[in-house]
């Protein structure tokens, strides 16, 4: 390192092996969090790692009408896994 430039900022993190398992496939991921991160930062960051190497598209394939309490979208079967 050069003497004359100044030191770059560091942070510790721990280093994970995540996993996750899609109906029969399952994918392991490395990723890093902050030291003594929480579930859901561990969470998060492995789901970032995840959307790095991962493509997204989408199809519409109809249009319904929900009661304005529905907490959960619908249909959310996962088809093609």
């Amino acid at each position: 390192m050069d003497e004359n430039q100044p030191a770059r900022p560091t942070r510790k993190v721990t280093c994970y092996a995540g996993f996750i398992r899609l109906n029969d496939v399952h994918i392991q991921l490395d990723f890093t969090a902050p030291v003594g991160a929480t579930q859901d930062q561990r969470d998060a960051a492995f789901l970032k790692a995840l959307a790095e190497h991962a493509s997204l598209d989408y199809l519409a394939v109809g249009e319904f009408e929900m009661p304005q309490d529905a907490r959960e979208s619908a249909p959310n079967d996962i088809k093609g896994l």
